[in-house]
């Protein structure tokens, strides 16, 4: 059972979290989002057992995409996740209503967060299944779905998605 459990956990992708701190972002929103995702690395990090996110990226966006946490393993990384968050809640009070991030910005960022992965991978040839095959971005804004959507389409065109398995884009009107 143990075993079969473990191999599910494998096949997780590895997780990364965008944050356009862009407006219409406000300091509200953007300590709610703090909240939760400390909230759900505080619970993933003291859950016992095979991991269900292995690894983990945070980058945010504003008028460039700013890497707070890199592509790696989450659990032998309790204190770089911490000061990563603390990192979060400065950076992102600064950031708030900052200028529009552009188009430019959302590719680098995806660009980012795929190149981060690909080394992820290629480092990682050793440990053979320790690492997942794909990764999963969540990107957290402040702007509608729709135009948020159309970007990330207009950006497919220019990056590889063959390690992407899927975008999720959390609109949170403001």
């Amino acid at each position: 059972m143990a075993r079969e459990q473990r191999k599910v956990y494998q096949r997780q992708p590895a997780r990364a979290v965008l944050l356009d701190m862009s407006p219409p972002m406000d300091s509200y929103t953007c300590l709610n989002v703090h909240e939760a995702l400390t909230s759900t690395l505080c619970l993933v990090l003291q859950h016992q057992g095979a991991p269900s996110l292995s690894h983990l990226s945070i980058t945010l966006l504003g008028n460039y995409p700013k890497c707070l946490f890199p592509m790696q393993p989450i659990r032998s990384n309790a204190q770089r996740v911490s000061a990563a968050l603390k990192c979060l809640a400065q950076e992102a009070q600064c950031l708030v209503g900052s200028a529009p991030s552009s188009e430019t910005c959302l590719l680098d960022g995806l660009q980012e967060v795929l190149a981060q992965f690909h080394r992820l991978s290629h480092n990682s040839k050793q440990a053979l299944g320790s690492t997942p095959s794909q990764v999963e971005v969540t990107l957290v804004t402040g702007r509608r779905e729709e135009t948020v959507r159309e970007r990330l389409t207009r950006a497919s065109d220019h990056i590889s998605l063959d390690q992407l398995r899927k975008i999720c884009v959390v609109s949170m009107p403001v």
